[in-house]
């Protein structure tokens, strides 16, 4: 058996060195509905729904009227190997091929770009990814949901109050503008990084990896790290914070005239604050008469607290 297994690998080996990387499609329902190739669509939308494998997609205004979808690729594709779109109802599905189709080589390389006119708002954008980078920019929607397993998001300028974006390897970066009700960040290797103006909760988890938020108004902040430091700047202090590093630093940097209670713990590391007046009770710290309440724990790494306006 131990024979067999070795000339198997022996074989195997140089054909994908031959083919370089494969991608087989996913298999999908409703197959023979869709239309491959890139197309203007002028039907009325309100989903947008992209499952995507390699290369790139790109989500961002156009200057039309219709929605378009383009895909571009260093080498020509048969149809079958193409995008495949179908308008199911008020809900516009793209796909990476036609179903379970076999891509090799620098035909998985393929990059997705959907532009969406002025003012079109969806009551709901969801991409999924295999292997490839993922931004979306400046779209009206009721909720984003962007998930891939490698590769890295980028959110940026969308209208919308519900905000959910997960990466297995990648990092994540969210630049939002408007008011928002959640923003949420998961990856289990890579950097995240939020710039808010206005959002009820932001919650953002980083198995390995930093994370870096530039906040002007929440409710509740919560941040969670493995492995990595994290660096929160706030405008204003959140009614409720919770901090969490296993391994790493942890820098907030607040309002000097900040209103807050603060319940430190570290196991091996030191607490430091810097431009802002505390007193302290055990574990606890107090700014101002105490509303808030912000909990940091981090088991390796230092926490400072300093006045950043």
């Amino acid at each position: 058996m131990k024979n067999k297994t070795i000339i198997f690998a022996a074989i195997l080996l140089p054909l994908i060195l031959l083919t370089g990387c494969m991608n087989i499609s996913k298999t999908y329902d409703n197959a023979d509905k869709y239309t491959a190739g890139n197309r203007d669509i002028t039907d009325s939308i309100s989903v947008l729904n992209i499952n995507w494998s390699c290369g790139s997609v790109t989500v961002a205004r156009g200057s039309g009227d219709s929605i378009t979808v383009r895909e571009t690729c260093k080498v020509s594709l048969d149809s079958e190997k193409q995008v495949h779109t179908w308008v199911d109802g008020d809900t516009l599905r793209v796909q990476f091929s036609a179903s379970g189709e076999v891509l090799r080589g620098e035909e998985c390389d393929k990059k997705l770009e959907i532009l969406v006119p002025e003012g079109q708002k969806f009551s709901g954008i969801k991409c999924e990814a295999s292997s490839a980078d993922i931004r979306i920019s400046e779209q009206l929607c009721d909720e984003l949901t962007v998930d891939t397993s490698s590769g890295d998001i980028m959110a940026e300028d969308c209208a919308t109050p519900k905000i959910s974006m997960t990466a297995s390897s990648g990092d994540i970066n969210v630049m939002q503008k408007a008011e928002c009700d959640l923003i949420k960040c998961t990856t289990s290797s890579g950097e995240i990084g939020v710039t808010a103006e206005t959002v009820k909760e932001l919650r953002t988890d980083a198995s390995s990896g930093g994370i870096t938020c530039n906040i002007a108004s929440a409710d509740s902040v919560y941040a969670d790290t493995s492995s990595g430091e994290i660096k929160l700047t706030f405008g204003a202090v959140p009614a409720s914070t919770k901090i969490t590093a296993s391994s790493g630093d942890v820098k907030v940097s607040l309002p000097k005239d900040s209103d807050f209670k603060a319940e430190i713990s570290t196991s091996s590391g030191d607490f430091n604050y810097t431009g802002i007046s505390l007193s302290k009770s055990g574990e606890s710290y107090s700014c101002g008469s105490g509303t808030n309440s912000i909990s940091v724990e981090t088991s390796s790494g230092d926490i400072t607290f300093n006045a950043g306006n």
